[in-house]
C-alpha cells in the first residue's frame, strides 16, 4: 500500500468511528411522574375547585412515530386524554408515565387517579385563611 492509500484508509476509519460514536440509541425507557401541563391560561379572580377523586387507578397506552407530526409531548398528552375520556374524568392526579422508545416509535403508558370537578367557585375569606395555613406548612412537607 502506498502512503496516499494509507491516509485515505485512515481517514475513512476515523470517519466511520465518529459516525458510530454519534449514533442515537436505538431504544430507551423513561419513567416520569408529577406532570403538570397548563397551556394558555389566565385567571382573573382566584377560584376554588372541589373535585371527586375516583379510588381506582386507570392506565392507558399510546404508540406513535415521533417526528414531523407527533412529538413525545403530543403522545403523552394523547395518552392522558384517552385515559380521561374512558374514565369520564376531568384531570388525572399523580400521573406516572412509562416511555419506551424503539427507533422512532414511542410507546407511552400513563397511570393515575382520575378526578372530576364537582364545584368551581370564587374564593372566600375562609378559603384564604386555609391557604395561609397551607403556605406555612409547605416547608415541612418535604
Amino acid at each position: 500500500m502506498n502512503t496516499k492509500t494509507k491516509v485515505i484508509f485512515a481517514l475513512c476509519a476515523i470517519m466511520a468511528m465518529c459516525m458510530i460514536g454519534c449514533a442515537a440509541p436505538a431504544s430507551y425507557r423513561s419513567i416520569t411522574s408529577n406532570y403538570v401541563s397548563i397551556i394558555n391560561t389566565a385567571v382573573s379572580k382566584p377560584i376554588v375547585a372541589e373535585y371527586e377523586l375516583m379510588q381506582q387507578k386507570v392506565t392507558g397506552t399510546v404508540s406513535r412515530q415521533i417526528g414531523k407530526y407527533f412529538s413525545l409531548e403530543d403522545i403523552k398528552n394523547e395518552a392522558v386524554q384517552n385515559v380521561l375520556s374512558r374514565a369520564q374524568a376531568d384531570f388525572l392526579i399523580d400521573p406516572n408515565f412509562v416511555i419506551d422508545i424503539n427507533g422512532s416509535i414511542a410507546r407511552v403508558t400513563v397511570t393515575g387517579f382520575p378526578a372530576k370537578y364537582t364545584l368551581l367557585r370564587e374564593i372566600t375569606e375562609e378559603d384564604s385563611k386555609w391557604l395561609d395555613t397551607v403556605k406555612l406548612l409547605q416547608p415541612y412537607a418535604k
